[in-house]
């Protein structure tokens, strides 16, 4: 059986390298002392003929001395054995990996190095720091994005703009907006937060200071296309809440 590399080890770090091979479309095998095995990919260390790679995935130094000796006694060559540590790794570094490597450059580069690969860890903490540049510019894009926005229309709040600026597809669908997006029906008359009845915001703001407002979000169930304007929760709570019982003597 042969394969690119070869996972010693499938705790957090052995995932995280199974990732990497997945990204990079490499042939892989695991082997795990302490796991019971499961499905295809997981092998005994005697089914292994040839292995390119073999990248023990163990953070304790003993397990690692250990793995290395077992490799060793079954004749497996001591420079293609590597230990890897990934530390706080995310998936989201993986298009980064893809960005750096192909498939035969990631398996020269660590058979090139040493057998901590400290080499590697040099260019790891540089994946690590171009991702994170890369989001701040992202992130600092969308926050232009929004103030143009903002700055075009000041009248309108969030989902106003998100109505104005997005878009259009159908009366059903999904707008896109810096950092969220929302589903929304386009059908309706009122373009701020989309309810059945238009709302008069600014007479809501400058109400007399005895009048209770209630806001009642939720799902569809909550507006209800489907039944009449008096029957849905939010007019039903109100008709309550005003009636003699309910309302504490405050208008809602």
């Amino acid at each position: 059986m042969k394969c690119d590399v070869l996972v010693y080890g499938f705790g957090v770090t052995g995932k995280h390298v199974l990732g990497i091979c997945k990204e990079l479309r490499l042939t892989y095998k695991i082997v795990d002392d302490f796991a019971l095995p499961f499905g295809s990919d997981f092998v005994s260390l005697e089914d292994i003929k040839v292995a390119r790679l073999i990248l023990i995935c163990l953070n304790d130094e003993d397990a690692q001395e250990n793995a290395k000796n077992k490799l060793l006694q079954l004749d497996f060559d001591l420079n293609v054995i590597k230990v890897i540590n990934l530390g706080d790794f995310r998936n989201s570094y993986l298009e980064s990996f893809k960005d750096r490597f192909s498939a035969i450059s990631f398996i020269d580069t660590l058979l090139e190095d040493d057998y901590k690969l400290n080499n590697f860890q040099q260019i790891y903490k540089e994946i690590i720091k171009e991702y994170k540049e890369k989001k701040i510019k992202e992130v600092e894009s969308k926050k232009e994005l929004l103030k143009k926005v903002e700055d075009k229309y000041p009248e309108l709040n969030s989902f106003a703009r998100i109505f104005t600026t997005s878009f259009k597809q159908s009366d059903n669908d999904l707008l896109h907006y810096p950092y969220f997006h929302v589903f929304t029906d386009r059908s309706c008359s009122d373009k701020n937060f989309f309810f059945r009845e238009e709302v008069d915001f600014h007479s809501l703001k400058n109400r007399d200071i005895n009048t209770k407002f209630v806001l009642c979000f939720g799902s569809s169930v909550m507006r209800a296309d489907e039944v009449a304007l008096e029957s849905t929760i939010a007019k039903r709570l109100e008709g309550l809440l005003n009636s003699p019982a309910g309302g504490g003597g405050f208008p809602y």
